[in-house]
């Protein structure tokens, strides 16, 4: 008996020892196992089991054809044969398909390989997790975000956390940043990029910053960017946007606490930027801005179509712990216009700030709408909310709203003077408001203009076949009763419609040469042909009645020009002053009252006040004539930084504060000029300007001035 069961064990050993088990490693072999089992089962009765287990391998196939696994699992080969696989692993999910053509490396983002099989994601943006991004706020993500940026060229998503940098963002061609918001500072409510302590970099910049060439279809929105710039020890421009072409833009971004500027763009054109809000920058350099457009730019080139709307910028700080709001030596400069094509900004608000909003050789600016609050220095003589540094075409500035701000609506910088940039002080009354005002250089003025003030040429152009062209002024409530001036080319009429129940009546009209008899004419100089009348007998113009110039003969002849007088039946000849030349002091008689005296040898001037007197050089008066003193001396000015000045001095004898200073200096480049005036007792200053972006040593000149007194 024994020996019979030790012989069954040895054979049940043998045959499981050397048997093949059921091939069951993937869902797709368990599945074929266990209906093979039901079908081929000619050993035993089918169980309820059987059946169960069956159906249950059956689903799981049909799941795993699209299984969930993790990357590992999905690296391991557990996909087997399924076509899609569902990545369940966090912020890394996602759908991957299997692709039998890729020959990509496994990058743990985009591509996972097991073997030959390689399984590529779906997806119409990617996020800076899947490459490895944490968001934690204190683990250095910069890798990530530019491998997400280098692979999509397209949306790049960013979560609701706080991304840390330690180098700059390198933006590309057809890639839009996009994140969760930007006006919530509380990491699970907005997408926020913080810059690492120490970094002393750039924050994001774009193909053209970083010497690539211009490029297109670039877009920020939704983010708030931290340059921590009390922790950085060097300033960098933070969002270097330059460069940029064709339908790219900022949209509701957030830039704050940044060492050097806060935004440059410039280099391109089609730029659109909405919402943007500028806080806390420590702008420590007086000639950097918190926000710059074309700031590198040079003549002759123009770049720039630009739209903004909703621009916020504030607190912008010259030190790390200022008070800009508050105080007005701690503030830094706002924003720069420079060389553009055309910049339209709907809604622009800046507080503490110094330098407003500066412009320099534009086209066309247009600012819809600004207000200015806790702005500029008292110190700048050259202080305004908009400042033009030299001439730009056409200023268009909507209503203006300025609270306790310092300096003039518009303002022209020190050095550039222009009959066409005047300078336009606020009102004294800051509920006042401000109307808008147009500024043209040498184009013609809109055909339509809302109430504005027009502060150079205006040009009405002919609209139809109406002839002539009026310009009426309505001078007080009653809207009959205005002033005109009307031409048709060949006449201009002045006139008014005052006390005259609202019917036109010329006063004044000026004909062309020959166009019609006895009319004042100008053609040139003012010339008066025939006669001048000023009404007729029936008017009121009862003093003069006909002014003629005569040709005096007879016992007038050598007393010079004179006219004829018919004033109320009274006749007689009165003559034109003259003046009587000699090279000395009066010694004859005047011949009439107010005659003049020159002694051409001393260049002083006698007028008459009375005539005949028993001795002749009792009719005469000496007059006060202008004195002008002069001096000269060779100047060789120090070396003076970008926006800077220097002084040196010129003795001239006699010169006292509020004299007229005109010097001979020599021609500098542009940004660059000299300004003279009376410092004290027999001392003239004169000041050399650096307007330019670098520092400039001038070399030295013989100046010349001459002092008026």
């Amino acid at each position: 008996m024994k020996k019979l069961v030790s012989l069954l064990l040895l054979q049940f050993f043998a045959l499981t020892a050397f048997s093949q088990a059921p091939d069951t490693t993937t869902f797709e072999k368990k599945a074929r196992y266990r209906i093979g089992r039901i079908r081929d089962n000619t050993i035993r009765a089918i169980t309820p089991a059987d059946f169960r287990n069956a159906f249950k391998a059956i689903t799981d196939l049909a799941v795993k054809r699209a299984p969930y696994l993790t990357m590992k699992e999905l690296r391991a080969g557990q996909a087997d044969t399924a076509q899609v696989v569902n990545i369940n692993d966090g912020v890394r999910s996602g759908t991957f398909i299997y692709s039998p053509t890729s020959n990509a490396a496994d990058d743990s983002a985009m591509v996972i390989r097991h073997g030959n099989r390689r399984y590529i994601r779906q997806y119409e943006y990617v996020r800076p997790e899947y490459f490895g991004a944490v968001g934690d706020g204190v683990t250095d993500d910069i890798v990530a975000i530019n491998k997400a940026i280098a692979f999509q060229k397209g949306d790049v998503k960013f979560s609701s956390k706080t991304y840390v940098i330690g180098a700059p963002i390198r933006l590309q061609r057809g890639v839009r940043l996009i994140g969760t918001g930007n006006r919530e500072t509380i990491a699970s409510r907005s997408t926020r990029i913080f810059l690492k302590a120490g970094s002393n970099c750039e924050m994001l910049n774009t193909p053209f910053a970083r010497g690539e060439g211009a490029t297109h279809y670039m877009e920020l929105q939704g983010i708030y960017f931290d340059g921590n710039g009390v922790n950085q020890t060097a300033a960098n421009v933070a969002i270097n946007f330059q460069g940029v072409w064709v339908t790219s833009g900022i949209k509701d971004v957030f830039i704050a606490n940044t060492k050097g500027t806060s935004l440059a763009i410039g280099n391109g054109s089609d730029l659109h930027v909405e919402n943007l809000w500028v806080s806390n920058a420590i702008i420590e350099d007086s000639t950097r801005y918190a926000v710059e457009v074309n700031k590198d730019v040079a003549s002759p080139n123009l770049f720039g179509l630009i739209y903004m709307e909703d621009i916020y910028i504030e607190n912008i700080k010259n030190k790390n712990y200022g008070d800009p709001r508050n105080t007005q030596a701690d503030r830094g400069n706002g924003m720069l216009i420079k060389r553009v094509n055309t910049i339209n900004i709907m809604d622009v608000h800046l507080e503490g700030v110094a330098r407003m909003i500066d412009l320099s050789a534009n086209d066309v600016v247009n600012i819809v709408k600004i207000s200015a609050s806790h702005c500029g220095k008292a110190i700048y003589a050259d202080g305004g909310l908009i400042r033009s540094l030299n001439e730009s075409k056409i200023v268009n500035i909507g209503p203006q709203r300025l609270y306790n701000t310092v300096g003039y609506r518009h303002r022209t910088a020190t050095g550039f003077n222009s009959n066409e940039f005047p300078d336009y002080a606020q009102p004294s009354s800051e509920t006042a408001g401000n109307p808008p005002f147009l500024i043209v250089s040498s184009l013609s003025a809109p055909n339509k203009l809302p109430a504005t003030d027009v502060l150079n040429t205006l040009r009405i152009l002919r609209g139809g076949a109406t002839s002539p062209q009026t310009i009426r002024i309505q001078a007080s409530s009653n809207a009959s009763e205005t002033a005109f001036i009307k031409t048709n080319g060949r006449y201009t009429e002045l006139g008014s419609s005052y006390a005259n129940s609202g019917t036109d009546q010329t006063v004044l009209r000026l004909d062309v040469p020959n166009a019609v008899s006895k009319s004042a004419r100008i053609f040139g100089d003012l010339r008066v042909d025939t006669e001048l009348e000023f009404g007729v007998s029936t008017d009121a113009f009862t003093n003069v009645n006909r002014i003629g110039i005569t040709s005096l003969s007879g016992q007038n002849a050598g007393q010079g020009l004179g006219f004829s007088r018919v004033a109320n039946s009274q006749s007689g000849v009165d003559f034109i002053t003259t003046v009587r030349r000699a090279a000395t002091d009066p010694t004859s008689n005047a011949a009439y009252l107010g005659q003049f005296w020159l002694n051409t040898s001393s260049g002083k001037y006698f007028v008459s006040t009375s005539v005949g007197s028993v001795s002749p050089s009792d009719d005469w008066k000496p007059m006060q004539t202008q004195v002008t003193l002069g001096g000269s001396a060779s100047l060789n000015f120090p070396s003076t930084v970008a926006g800077g000045y220097a002084d040196l001095t010129i003795a001239v004898t006699g010169a006292v504060e509020g004299d007229y200073v005109f010097t001979g200096a020599p021609n500098r480049t542009q940004g660059e000029g000299y300004t003279a005036f009376v410092s004290a007792p027999d001392v003239v200053t004169v000041r050399y300007h650096n307007g330019t972006a670098g520092t400039i040593d001038p070399t030295a000149f013989n100046f010349r001035i001459r002092v008026q007194k």
